[in-house]
């Protein structure tokens, strides 16, 4: 059966999802690989090569959230969101009242 290019492309996402074990089915967050005594999850932001920490969660969906909540801020509209723009419209004000850094020390 013929693949599209999309089709293929997720085929190739899940295959270096599944061959990464820090991995996770988040955008913006990886598994804690240091030994942890509770599982912890890493969310980071990259914009222009460059990375930045949001922190260590509990939670891979907060986690997520950190990382959706610096990519709405950072791209706007043209984010690729974890959970979809509608899960953040009562944040939309605070975003854009919060300068970067200190969105990255409130996550």
């Amino acid at each position: 059966a013929a693949h599209t290019a999309a089709e293929a492309a997720h085929t190739a996402a899940e295959a270096a999802l599944a061959a990464d074990s820090a991995a996770t089915r988040f955008r913006g967050v990886r598994r804690c690989v240091r030994k942890c005594i509770t599982p912890r999850y890493e969310s980071q932001f990259q914009e222009q090569g460059k990375r930045t920490g949001l922190g260590a969660f509990e939670s891979d969906v907060r986690a997520a959230t950190a990382y959706d909540l610096m990519v709405l801020k950072c791209r706007g509209e043209r984010a690729f969101l974890n959970f979809g723009a509608a899960a953040y419209e009562d944040d939309r004000a605070w975003l854009e009242q919060t300068p970067r850094e200190q969105l990255v020390l409130c996550l």
